[in-house]
């Protein structure tokens, strides 16, 4: 059985851009963590809060295999409340 994978996107998180950003005039700060798995694997995250918005709804985006957090920011300024 034959699986092709691949390689992993490299990057920093410096790469990811600035850690706080507007969008639509909202302050937004973005924070990095890493969580556990079940299967002991470290899962990279990133969590992108509007600064000031107390309760809003939560996106889930996961990556395919070949991508990486970086993927997320063409989804942020559309799904972030303005």
């Amino acid at each position: 059985e034959m699986v092709a994978r691949p390689p992993r996107q490299s990057y920093t998180t410096q790469d990811l851009g600035a850690p706080t950003f507007l969008v639509d005039g909202q302050i937004v700060c973005r924070r990095d963590f890493t969580v556990m798995n079940r299967k002991g694997n470290l899962l990279v995250c990133s969590h992108y809060v509007p600064v000031g918005c107390p309760r809003f709804p939560v996106v889930v985006y996961a990556h395919g295999n070949c991508g990486s957090r970086g993927d997320a920011d063409a989804y942020v300024n559309l799904l972030l409340p303005a």
